[in-house]
């Protein structure tokens, strides 16, 4: 769990980040940290039920999903990739 503001090299060392949103002025501090880097990471907001991500431009999700691989409609997937 965070307890500083987040610096773009942690994203080297942490992939999962958690944050507790408290009233305090480092929880705001740390929140609009996360914001500052929102290009490179995606935020899920368990409070608001909310992902935001950065636009993804690769063909590797469009391959993985394909209908004819075996996904079937109706379904739910996680899909976690990680470079």
């Amino acid at each position: 769990c965070l307890t500083t503001p987040l610096q773009l090299s942690d994203l080297l060392t942490w992939r999962l980040i958690g944050i507790h949103r408290s009233s305090s002025s480092l929880s705001s501090t740390i929140l609009l940290s996360v914001t500052r880097y929102s290009r490179y990471l995606a935020l899920l907001d368990l409070d608001q039920k909310t992902l935001q991500s950065p636009t993804y431009s690769g063909s590797l999700l469009s391959q993985l999903a394909d209908p004819h691989t075996g996904f079937r409609g109706g379904l739910t997937y996680l899909l976690h990739l990680e470079s």
